[in-house]
Protein backbone atom coordinates (compact mmCIF):
# COMPACT_ATOMS: atom_id res chain seq x y z
CA UNK A 1 0.00 0.00 0.00
CA UNK A 2 2.43 2.28 0.70
CA UNK A 3 4.76 1.31 -2.19
CA UNK A 4 1.03 1.71 -4.32
CA UNK A 5 0.74 4.93 -2.71
CA UNK A 6 4.58 6.74 -3.52
CA UNK A 7 4.31 5.78 -7.17
CA UNK A 8 0.55 7.37 -6.87
CA UNK A 9 2.25 10.18 -5.54
CA UNK A 10 5.26 10.52 -8.54
CA UNK A 11 2.47 9.66 -11.08
CA UNK A 12 1.04 12.89 -9.36
CA UNK A 13 3.50 15.13 -9.27
CA UNK A 14 4.61 13.95 -13.13
CA UNK A 15 1.17 14.51 -14.27
CA UNK A 16 1.15 17.70 -13.01
CA UNK A 17 4.78 18.64 -14.22
CA UNK A 18 3.55 17.89 -17.91
CA UNK A 19 -0.12 19.74 -17.22
CA UNK A 20 2.42 22.93 -16.07
CA UNK A 21 4.94 22.37 -19.03
CA UNK A 22 1.65 21.56 -21.07
CA UNK A 23 0.50 24.88 -20.38
CA UNK A 24 3.33 27.05 -20.83
CA UNK A 25 3.63 25.76 -24.18
CA UNK A 26 -0.23 26.49 -24.92
CA UNK A 27 0.70 29.87 -23.78
CA UNK A 28 3.50 30.49 -25.97
CA UNK A 29 1.99 29.15 -28.36
CA UNK A 30 -1.16 31.69 -28.33
CA UNK A 31 1.64 34.83 -27.79
CA UNK A 32 3.81 32.91 -30.91
CA UNK A 33 0.82 32.97 -33.18
CA UNK A 34 -0.48 36.66 -31.51
CA UNK A 35 2.76 38.05 -31.91
CA UNK A 36 3.40 36.36 -36.03
CA UNK A 37 -0.24 37.91 -36.81
CA UNK A 38 0.56 41.29 -35.73
CA UNK A 39 3.59 41.74 -38.57
CA UNK A 40 1.03 40.30 -41.10
CA UNK A 41 -1.97 42.63 -40.32
CA UNK A 42 0.82 45.10 -40.36
CA UNK A 43 2.20 44.14 -43.89
CA UNK A 44 -1.12 44.27 -45.64
CA UNK A 45 -1.78 47.87 -43.88
CA UNK A 46 1.88 49.04 -45.44
CA UNK A 47 0.75 47.32 -48.93
CA UNK A 48 -3.18 48.86 -48.45
CA UNK A 49 -0.85 52.41 -47.84
CA UNK A 50 1.63 51.72 -50.85
CA UNK A 51 -0.94 51.39 -53.46
CA UNK A 52 -2.74 54.91 -51.87
CA UNK A 53 0.33 56.86 -51.69
CA UNK A 54 1.19 55.46 -55.52
CA UNK A 55 -2.45 56.77 -56.71
CA UNK A 56 -1.83 60.14 -55.11
CA UNK A 57 1.67 60.32 -57.08
CA UNK A 58 -0.46 59.78 -60.09
CA UNK A 59 -2.68 62.44 -58.77
CA UNK A 60 -0.16 64.77 -58.42
CA UNK A 61 1.36 64.07 -61.51
CA UNK A 62 -1.71 65.28 -63.15
CA UNK A 63 -1.09 68.28 -60.82
CA UNK A 64 2.13 68.77 -61.81
CA UNK A 65 1.45 68.83 -65.87
CA UNK A 66 -1.56 72.13 -64.42
CA UNK A 67 1.12 73.76 -63.20
CA UNK A 68 3.20 73.39 -66.12
CA UNK A 69 0.60 74.35 -68.15
CA UNK A 70 -0.21 77.20 -66.23
CA UNK A 71 3.32 78.92 -66.22
CA UNK A 72 3.53 78.36 -69.97
CA UNK A 73 0.37 80.66 -69.81
CA UNK A 74 1.63 82.59 -67.61
CA UNK A 75 4.36 83.00 -69.51
CA UNK A 76 2.41 83.79 -72.60
CA UNK A 77 0.95 86.72 -70.16
CA UNK A 78 4.38 88.17 -69.13
CA UNK A 79 5.01 88.09 -72.36
CA UNK A 80 1.91 89.92 -73.63
CA UNK A 81 3.02 92.53 -70.79
CA UNK A 82 6.09 93.23 -72.17
CA UNK A 83 4.14 94.93 -74.74
CA UNK A 84 2.05 96.65 -72.13
CA UNK A 85 -1.10 97.25 -73.88
CA UNK A 86 -4.04 97.25 -71.67
CA UNK A 87 -6.06 94.52 -72.69
CA UNK A 88 -9.61 95.40 -71.42
CA UNK A 89 -9.26 98.64 -73.13
CA UNK A 90 -8.30 96.75 -76.80
CA UNK A 91 -11.06 94.60 -76.08
CA UNK A 92 -13.44 97.68 -75.55
CA UNK A 93 -11.82 99.66 -78.68
CA UNK A 94 -11.95 96.26 -81.04
CA UNK A 95 -15.39 95.21 -79.78
CA UNK A 96 -17.41 98.19 -78.64
CA UNK A 97 -17.34 100.09 -81.60
CA UNK A 98 -18.08 97.10 -83.60
CA UNK A 99 -21.90 97.60 -82.32
CA UNK A 100 -21.81 101.13 -84.17
CA UNK A 101 -21.10 99.33 -87.69
CA UNK A 102 -23.31 96.75 -87.14
CA UNK A 103 -20.96 93.88 -86.73
CA UNK A 104 -21.54 91.41 -83.91
CA UNK A 105 -18.63 89.61 -82.27
CA UNK A 106 -18.70 85.74 -81.31
CA UNK A 107 -15.58 85.04 -80.38
CA UNK A 108 -12.64 86.78 -79.28
CA UNK A 109 -8.81 84.70 -79.43
CA UNK A 110 -5.80 86.25 -78.01
CA UNK A 111 -2.93 85.87 -80.58
CA UNK A 112 0.37 85.37 -79.91
CA UNK A 113 3.08 84.62 -83.27
CA UNK A 114 6.68 85.37 -82.64
CA UNK A 115 6.33 89.27 -82.14
CA UNK A 116 3.04 90.04 -83.45
CA UNK A 117 0.38 90.56 -80.63
CA UNK A 118 -3.38 91.31 -80.72
CA UNK A 119 -6.22 89.54 -81.13
CA UNK A 120 -8.81 87.45 -83.82
CA UNK A 121 -12.30 88.08 -84.05
CA UNK A 122 -15.54 86.11 -85.11
CA UNK A 123 -17.20 88.23 -86.80
CA UNK A 124 -20.77 88.61 -88.91
CA UNK A 125 -22.73 91.44 -90.32
CA UNK A 126 -25.95 91.56 -92.64
CA UNK A 127 -24.71 94.33 -94.87
CA UNK A 128 -21.17 93.79 -96.68
CA UNK A 129 -20.51 97.70 -96.46
CA UNK A 130 -20.29 97.55 -92.55
CA UNK A 131 -17.00 95.42 -92.56
CA UNK A 132 -15.00 98.29 -94.68
CA UNK A 133 -16.59 101.09 -92.68
CA UNK A 134 -15.65 99.00 -89.29
CA UNK A 135 -11.88 98.54 -90.98
CA UNK A 136 -11.58 102.24 -91.82
CA UNK A 137 -12.62 103.28 -88.19
CA UNK A 138 -9.02 101.78 -86.48
CA UNK A 139 -6.89 103.53 -88.88
CA UNK A 140 -7.77 106.46 -86.05
CA UNK A 141 -6.48 104.54 -83.33
CA UNK A 142 -2.86 104.88 -82.56
CA UNK A 143 -2.69 101.18 -80.78
CA UNK A 144 -4.08 99.27 -83.71
CA UNK A 145 -1.01 97.97 -85.69
CA UNK A 146 -3.27 96.46 -88.45
CA UNK A 147 -6.28 94.40 -89.03
CA UNK A 148 -6.81 92.20 -91.91
CA UNK A 149 -10.47 90.65 -92.42
CA UNK A 150 -10.20 86.58 -93.46
CA UNK A 151 -12.25 83.97 -94.74
CA UNK A 152 -15.96 85.68 -95.11
CA UNK A 153 -18.31 83.32 -95.72
CA UNK A 154 -21.95 84.33 -97.04
CA UNK A 155 -24.71 82.80 -95.93
CA UNK A 156 -28.52 83.28 -97.68
CA UNK A 157 -31.69 82.50 -95.51
CA UNK A 158 -34.85 82.50 -96.56
CA UNK A 159 -36.22 85.80 -98.57
CA UNK A 160 -32.63 86.18 -100.00
CA UNK A 161 -31.65 87.76 -96.20
CA UNK A 162 -27.66 87.95 -96.36
CA UNK A 163 -25.57 87.30 -93.15
CA UNK A 164 -21.88 87.18 -93.70
CA UNK A 165 -19.51 85.25 -91.43
CA UNK A 166 -15.72 86.88 -91.15
CA UNK A 167 -12.39 86.98 -88.85
CA UNK A 168 -10.69 89.87 -88.26
CA UNK A 169 -6.84 89.83 -87.17
CA UNK A 170 -6.02 92.83 -85.38
CA UNK A 171 -2.58 93.65 -84.35
CA UNK A 172 -1.53 95.83 -81.35
CA UNK A 173 1.57 98.07 -81.50
CA UNK A 174 3.57 98.50 -78.56
CA UNK A 175 1.75 100.86 -76.40
CA UNK A 176 0.24 102.74 -73.29
CA UNK A 177 -2.96 103.76 -73.24
CA UNK A 178 -2.62 106.97 -71.06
Amino acid sequence: MKRQSSIMKIWTIVAMVLMIIAMILLAGNILLSLYIKEPVAELERLKVEQQSITQNIGRLAYIKEMFDEIDANNADIDRLRGVNPDWAYVMEITTGNSGLYGIKVNRMDIAISGDAQGCILSCWTKDIDNISRWVESFDEIDAIGYVQVRDIITNVFPGNELEFQFNAVIGIDNWNKE
